[in-house]
């Protein structure tokens, strides 16, 4: 519907996203450990599955971070990356 979004950020590979909805915010975890955090304002969010096309092993599922909600008036939509512990 055209008074509706949707922004995808899809995640590479070895990335796990779990949604924190009392801080509202997804808690990345990398294949390392590392954890960085995706703050956003203004919108819905779902994490969706996906999939990642690669010439040697094909499809590979990943994860999606999905925003969407309904255009609004006077309503921006951000969000940020942040590494844990900032």
């Amino acid at each position: 519907a055209p008074d509706h979004f949707l922004l995808r950020f899809h995640l590479g590979l070895g990335v796990y996203a779990e949604l924190n909805e009392s801080a509202n915010m997804v808690e990345l975890t990398l294949r390392s450990g590392m954890k960085w955090r995706f703050l956003f304002e203004g919108a819905n969010v779902m994490i969706e599955a996906s999939a990642r096309q690669n010439l040697r092993t094909g499809l590979t599922p990943i994860q999606q971070i999905v925003l969407y909600g309904t255009v609004q008036p006077h309503i921006d939509v951000a969000w940020s990356f942040v590494p844990e512990g900032r």
